[in-house]
């Protein structure tokens, strides 16, 4: 069940294309990520994160586990950084991600051939799964993923959709593995 609290927080805080700090629980940990949201559905929250100042990922997390979303001093100043260098990246939710829940931003993935980072209570705490998404179906999805030797793992692997914390698209180490797996 999503958090009352956390939502009016998320719509506190967070407003039109501000950076905002999220976070939430993965597997016994606490994660954190810095960002823009870009949308919020019943289910999950999606966002332009940076590392050190340039576009990392856009990431979907689970709003079930969000424990705290922060905008400080700190946040703001980064923000107007981030703004004067021209490096918000994304500010809206791309047109073709359906993402009110895992099922339809899967399918969504799937339709556009992406190459994903996936994390879930299945995994252990330091590990995430790149991959791209094999089937979907209505209970779960299969990811055939890419193995740290730049093999494809023997069989897809089956994530129910509510073992899934986070996805992430649209970074380097998955667009970069991905192109070098299939140019090879």
């Amino acid at each position: 069940m999503t958090n009352i609290r956390i939502l009016e927080k998320i719509n506190k805080v967070a407003g039109k294309a501000r950076a905002v700090m999220v976070f939430f629980h993965l597997n016994d940990n606490e994660e954190s990520c810095y960002g823009h949201i870009l949308g919020v559905s019943r289910q999950l929250l999606i966002m332009q994160t940076y590392y050190d100042f340039h576009t990392f990922d856009i990431k979907l997390i689970r709003l079930k586990d969000i424990i705290n979303v922060r905008r400080s001093s700190v946040d703001i100043t980064f923000d107007k950084i981030l703004k004067q260098f021209d490096r918000t990246g994304m500010t809206k939710v791309p047109g073709w991600l359906k993402f009110g829940n895992w099922h339809s931003v899967c399918n969504s993935i799937k339709k556009r051939k992406l190459c994903v980072t996936i994390e879930g209570n299945k995994l252990e705490s330091d590990t995430f799964k790149v991959g791209i998404v094999n089937q979907v179906a209505k209970e779960y999805v299969t990811f055939k993923c890419i193995l740290a030797e730049a093999k494809w793992q023997s069989k897809p692997e089956k994530f129910k959709y509510n073992e899934i914390r986070t996805i992430g698209l649209h970074n380097d180490y998955c667009d970069m593995f991905y192109s070098f797996m299939i140019n090879q």
